[in-house]
């Protein structure tokens, strides 16, 4: 496939920060030179035109900003009275097409529609005071509008002239961070604003204190990514610190490795130690010397409270007595209690924006910035399954990247039926590690309650469950569960990929009457209408009550033992746990009156209709003989019966929602049923 230039990726390193363009009769004595003052104390290296001649032909001016990373344009009042200035745009504008070169436009004093509008004073200064042809009117307007429109500043927004330079300064930093090319080799988008909000966390300049900064989320977020970007970049400056950057550590700690062997080597590293053997290194004494060390390490992927206990040796609540005062140890990890226990100062991991979702995507896809027009709809579907997941993107356009258009349609059409390895091992490796309680809330939600309000989750899960509230605390701490407040208080949530990935997990199961939960409509048509099951149990329950009325007492005996370990068998046969069922999307069903016999093991039966009116279950004239005693979750829209089934008692029933139904008679306690007309009754 070959694909424009637009948006190249820019390989080289650069000789200045920042190309300023100003006009020099507006600002260079005020707005600019307080500016050029503000990068320089952020040690950002500024380039402007004062410091070429004007002899100087705009090739050498092409040469300059080829040579920097971005250039920030300062549009005011008088800007477009100088044809200089304008050739600068223009160049500027070239620069930005052919090499990937970034811009940032101010608005001092002007509004944007001074700058593109064709009645605004920069078109009217080019066409009535300078009287340009034809191809320089176009050219510079093409050039001011391309510029214009990126993402900046203006001074009418920030009329507080020092607190505009340094909203400009912290992008300018922002974009370098982005821009290095040690992040551009590695593909990482977005990491400029994430590595300046830790750094402002990790406060280098503040010695007095020792510190733990956490990088906390769901895998595939860019924890590892971004504490590799803030160690390089620390590590660059300050030269003089002992460091050392030690990767996953949780799959070492299960490894040959150890926590042990991760320890030695540590304080090899940080104490310079070679050729030792383990009898010659005296904990004690490296702990010793290591309390006087100013130290910068990195402990990814931390599971447990202990291991960090481990890797530090020592009580990490007291932090201040390991190392040396300015010490700072970043450590990533899904779980947030192992930050908590340490009083770490916690960075929440944010996913990306869609914006730099598609250029994350489009990077590994296209290999460039931004996809090609014919190939953003596309693009759109594929970031939009990621959800802002870093790994997920990186390892989706990898997949996509050199396919023609037809290969792109098909696979993102079963996107969700394909699983990706790379993506669901990684995800999966937190739920491996959950309990039995804590796996059970977890498909739950991911399966069927996602979305559900917290408290509503706990007083369902309660029945079975008394520690319910822990495990969603627990869960949520582990990056698999998301809590959102809202105005009516908080809600619990999965990220798609985790939903995904749970799905999978119950799917793992291939006979459909083994599957925990369910909600595709066919599997739920499949289960309730067919009956060979149910059929065949009857048989054989009533052809042991045959034998058993023409044996011996003593035979008998031994049949009826048999018979019941036979039913204790059949009722394992159907496991389902929990059915949801969009009955708008569901094709009619005609249920026998046995339709939910031996299903003991159904806790949740959730068939809402909120966009169709029209019925999709057929009853029997008698209704239904029985529903599972053990549910707790009932909610059953256009419910098609005058009252539940008699033999149906609900004493674990904690939700229950009946719509549109003809039915007559309920119990007391439950006041969530609208729009039944008929209802005459509450027992």
């Amino acid at each position: 496939m070959a694909f424009s230039s637009h948006g190249a990726l820019y390989t080289g390193e650069w000789e200045y920060d920042v190309f300023l363009c100003f006009r020099g009769d507006d600002t260079r004595h005020c707005f600019a030179s307080h500016l050029m003052a503000a990068l320089a104390a952020s040690q950002i290296q500024a380039f402007n035109d004062a410091m070429l001649h004007k002899t100087q032909s705009f090739d050498e001016l092409l040469s300059v900003l080829q040579r920097s990373a971005l250039s920030i344009v300062i549009f005011s009042e008088k800007f477009a009275d100088s044809p200089w200035c304008l050739n600068e745009v223009a160049t500027v504008a070239q620069s930005m097409a052919n090499f990937g070169h970034r811009a940032l436009p101010v608005f001092y004093k002007v509004g944007w529609s001074d700058v593109v509008a064709d009645s605004g004073s920069y078109s009217t200064t080019i066409v009535d005071k300078l009287k340009a042809s034809s191809e320089d009117n176009k050219r510079w307007k093409d050039a001011l509008k391309a510029i214009a429109n990126c993402a900046g500043h203006t001074s009418e927004e920030t009329k507080i002239e020092s607190e505009l330079i340094k909203l400009i300064v912290e992008d300018v930093q922002k974009q370098l961070i982005d821009m290095s090319p040690s992040i551009k080799s590695n593909n990482l988008v977005g990491i400029g604003p994430r590595v300046l909000e830790v750094q402002r966390l990790l406060a280098m300049e503040e010695l007095d204190d020792t510190r733990i900064i956490g990088l906390w989320g769901m895998g595939g977020l860019g924890k590892t990514a971004l504490a590799k970007a803030c160690y390089d970049r620390t590590v660059s400056s300050k030269k003089e610190i002992k460091h050392h950057f030690i990767r996953n550590i949780n799959e070492s700690c299960e490894s040959q490795v150890g926590v042990e062997g991760i320890v030695q080597d540590l304080y090899s590293k940080l104490l310079s130690e070679k050729n030792l053997s383990r009898e010659d290194l005296d904990m004690k004494c490296r702990r010793a010397r290591l309390s006087r060390s100013k130290v910068f390490i990195v402990l990814d992927n931390v599971e447990t409270p202990c291991q960090l206990e481990q890797l530090l040796l020592g009580d990490v609540s007291k932090h201040n007595k390991l190392f040396a005062m300015g010490s700072r140890i970043i450590v990533t990890t899904r779980n947030k209690k192992v930050l908590q226990n340490a009083m770490a100062r916690v960075y929440a991991m944010k996913a990306l924006s869609y914006n730099e979702s598609i250029r994350l995507f489009s990077l590994h896809a296209f290999r460039q910035y931004y996809p090609p027009d014919d190939w953003m709809h596309l693009s759109h579907l594929a970031a939009s399954y990621c959800k802002g997941n870093s790994l997920a993107l990186r390892v989706l356009g990898g997949t996509l990247f050199g396919e023609d258009i037809q290969y792109w349609q098909n696979f993102l059409s079963g996107l969700r039926r394909i699983q990706k390895p790379e993506i669901h091992d990684i995800l999966r490796r937190s739920y491996n590690k959950l309990g039995v309680q804590e796996r059970r809330l977890f498909l739950d939600v991911a399966c069927l309650l996602n979305g559900i309000a917290r408290s509503r989750l706990i007083k369902y899960m309660a029945v079975t469950c008394s520690s319910t509230y822990c495990i969603v605390k627990d869960l949520i701490d582990k990056s698999l569960l998301i809590c959102i407040s809202c105005k009516d208080g908080e809600k619990i949530e999965v990220h798609d990929l985790l939903k995904e990935m749970a799905w999978n997990i119950v799917n793992e199961e291939q006979k459909l009457r083994k599957r925990t939960r369910l909600v595709d409509p066919e599997d739920i048509h499949k289960l309730l209408t067919t009956h060979k099951v149910k059929n065949w149990a009857t048989f054989i329950s009533n052809l042991f009550r045959g034998i058993e009325m023409v044996l011996p007492t003593r035979k008998r005996r031994k049949v009826i033992h048999m018979h019941g370990e036979g039913n204790c068998t059949l009722e394992k046969l159907r496991t389902t746990e929990g059915i949801s069922l969009d009955l708008s999307k569901a094709k009619e069903m005609h249920l026998e009156a046995n339709a939910f016999e031996g299903m003991d093991s159904l806790t949740f039966l959730n068939l809402s209709n909120r966009s169709a009116r029209d019925n999709k279950f057929l009853l029997p004239y008698g209704g239904l003989d029985s529903l599972p005693g053990g549910l707790r979750w009932l909610h059953w829209d256009q419910y098609p019966s005058k009252s539940l089934p008699l033999r149906f008692y609900p004493q674990h029933l904690v939700h229950l929602i009946i719509r549109d139904s003809p039915i007559k008679r309920l119990w007391q306690g439950f006041d969530q049923v609208s729009n039944c007309h008929f209802l005459i009754r509450v027992s």
